[in-house]
């Protein structure tokens, strides 16, 4: 079975043919320069940000649109989809 995700603007995608990425470390520079250009490729899914503080994680994660967010980078290694 496919994975494939709902967004925000309506449309899905499929997960197979996504390229899935999750952040370990949120700050100005990623938030400014890195995470922007990822989230306007369709072929690109933010699948997960990981801060050391909570509030930063989940603003990040609220803000670019990822789909989930933690303060213990285990989460973000140990991610799937399933």
């Amino acid at each position: 079975m496919k994975d494939t995700f709902y967004t925000k603007k309506g449309f899905l995608r499929d997960l197979d043919k996504t390229l899935k990425i999750g952040f370990i470390g949120a700050g100005s520079f990623a938030q400014g320069y890195l995470i922007p250009p990822l989230k306007k490729n369709r072929s690109v899914f933010l699948s997960r940000v990981v801060t050391s503080k909570g509030i930063t994680a989940e603003n990040a994660c609220r803000k670019h649109g990822f789909a989930d967010y933690s303060t213990d980078v285990k989460d973000c290694l140990l991610y799937t989809s399933d």
